[in-house]
């Protein structure tokens, strides 16, 4: 990963976050989405804004959560 800008700093001083350049790609995010929604459904969530024992409830979330983009973006 390259080290960040003066411009992500200023980023995030001002607002608080650093908006990585890079993306997932269009299936993955597809995936994520199916997956979330049939997650919450199974679960009977309704409120998914924060779902803190996800991985518990459901450890295939991990295989989102080690994919080389994600990884790299918080190395």
């Amino acid at each position: 990963m390259l080290p960040l800008t003066e411009e992500d700093i200023s980023s995030y001083r001002r607002d608080g976050v650093v908006i990585p350049d890079k993306g997932l790609d269009a299936s993955t995010v597809l995936a994520l989405r199916d997956r979330l929604e049939s997650f919450l459904s199974a679960q009977g969530i309704v409120d998914a804004d924060y779902v803190p024992d996800i991985i518990d409830r459901d450890p295939a979330w991990l295989q989102f959560a080690t994919l080389p983009p994600i990884l790299e973006a918080v190395a």
